[in-house]
């Protein structure tokens, strides 16, 4: 038996590791001020994209994020709010649930006023490409723009179709193959629209 040799292996394969892991940790912390700050880009997009603020580019989407969108606490909710042009008031959440692959995150805003939801938008989902992954294309968010709700009954999922266009009718098209994630994703959205209600109704 070769002891010297096994003892030989088993320290280079120490220090290979070591080596390995001492890389990966050094590019991480490298790297992390640049995926914090497209973090930060990617929400504050999200919000004004539920709030229905148009914007030019990253760097003008965290600039009017920080000058216009409050951060505010009703209870233990967090929620932000912008005032737009007209003075209404628009007010966001954001909400986690369940996906069929994982967790999804995302914005849902209201213009509590008109009792309508301006828009939501995904931040974060791991749902099948070409199939539930595709409650991030614009189609299907854009469905929920402009949508009357019921505080209590919510917005439901009908079948599967292109988009249902009836902003008055409290309902969104399923995305064909993909029914279960789009179940889903609506149990979330009405989970924030509970939310939004309750925020509406408490303050000003």
């Amino acid at each position: 038996m070769n002891t010297e040799g096994k003892i030989y292996s088993i320290i280079f394969t120490f220090v290979l590791s070591l080596f390995f892991v001492a890389v990966l940790a050094f590019v991480f912390f490298t790297l992390k001020p640049t995926i914090d700050i497209n973090n930060e880009f990617q929400l504050d997009r999200a919000i004004l994209n539920a709030m229905g603020v148009s914007f030019e580019n990253n760097e003008a989407a965290v600039t009017l994020f920080n000058e216009k969108v409050e951060k505010k606490k009703f209870e233990d909710i967090d929620y932000y709010q912008y005032t737009d042009a007209d003075g209404s008031r628009i007010i966001a959440v954001i909400q986690d649930g369940d996906g069929l692959w994982g967790e999804i995150d995302i914005v849902v805003a209201i213009n509590p006023s008109q009792q309508i939801v301006t828009g939501f938008d995904i931040i974060k989902q791991n749902e099948t490409p070409g199939l539930g992954g595709r409650i991030d294309e614009p189609w299907f968010k854009a469905q929920f723009k402009g949508e009357k709700y019921n505080a209590e009954s919510g917005i439901s999922m009908g079948d599967p179709g292109i988009g249902d266009t009836d902003s008055s009718n409290a309902q969104v098209d399923a995305i064909t193959g993909a029914s279960q994630t789009s179940r889903l994703v609506t149990i979330i959205v009405n989970a924030a629209l509970k939310k939004l209600s309750q925020i509406a109704g408490g303050t000003t």
